[in-house]
């Protein structure tokens, strides 16, 4: 029994292969039409019908069943599979990074049918929504992921994002109140140099407190020192409030982190104009 079972298995890997071949061949070569495609289903069925617990199989199915436009039949064949969770989350955070935020959404809302009360899940539909402009429904997805609290293990995601991702909503609505205070809700949960950088832009810009804007900005640069931006920030406050050779610091930083940056450029050159002129 035990060499039939060892049999089936090493099998089951075989067409699991052999179905991740003609799956890579379909992307590759898109002008053979669904032909690869149908292949490798035959061989992921295969794999599975020897071997049911294989998750790699599962996943290569369910994969080609979505490039096939079946997203039923991929969700059927990933249900109930962690690993197809966490990698279809991978996939959106990896659209998302890459500014693809339609393709970031796609995979969420497919995330979503797997486990529809994750707060991983909903936080990303809720970054997604954000992203494509939806804010009113980033703010309900925000408010689920709250509600459930269940954010996966070992996810970059926690509670502290849902205040975060609501603060930017707010923002982008010019609620200045409300996102001031989620920012700093969630900062009180655990530090950001993000949330703090965009306390700084409000209080500056909006709310026109360069102190406190200069406390959160320095918060930032003191978490993340590697990060142009905030250098940049930083160094644009010193500009408005004309203390020259602290913005000159900053900026100087802010180019030599990111020598691309315009903005750090051309806020370098009005500092280093301002210092002449004293």
């Amino acid at each position: 029994m035990a060499l039939v079972a060892l049999r089936e298995t090493l099998l089951s890997a075989w067409y699991g292969n052999l179905g991740y071949l003609g799956l890579s061949r379909a992307l590759l070569s898109p002008s053979l039409g669904d032909e690869p495609l149908l292949s490798a289903r035959a061989s992921f069925a295969e794999a599975l019908a020897r071997q049911g617990d294989n998750a790699s199989a599962s996943w290569g199915l369910g994969r080609v069943y979505y490039h096939l436009g079946d997203d039923d039949a991929a969700v059927e064949a990933w249900q109930g599979s962690e690993s197809a969770l966490s990698r279809l989350l991978s996939s959106s955070d990896s659209a998302f990074k890459s500014q693809d935020y339609p393709l970031a959404l796609e995979m969420a809302l497919l995330t979503q049918r797997l486990d529809p009360h994750s707060s991983s899940v909903r936080y990303r539909l809720g970054e997604a929504y954000r992203a494509t402009g939806e804010l009113d429904r980033a703010l309900e997805e925000y408010e689920r992921a709250k509600e459930y609290n269940t954010f996966l293990p070992g996810d970059e995601a926690d509670l502290a994002c849902y205040y975060f991702g609501q603060a930017t909503v707010y923002e982008a609505q010019r609620n200045w109140e409300a996102a001031i205070w989620h920012y700093e809700a969630g900062l009180k949960m655990r530090e950001d140099a993000g949330a703090y950088a965009a306390l700084g832009r409000i209080y500056q810009y909006q709310l026109g407190d360069l102190h406190t804007a200069e406390t959160l900005l320095k918060q930032a640069v003191g978490l993340e020192p590697d990060q142009a931006w905030w250098h940049v920030s930083l160094g644009e406050l010193y500009l408005a409030e004309e203390r020259y050779v602290e913005a000159v610091s900053e900026l100087e930083e802010a180019v030599a982190l990111d020598p691309d940056s315009e903005a750090a450029q051309t806020a370098l050159q009005q500092a280093i104009s301002g210092l002449r002129r004293e």
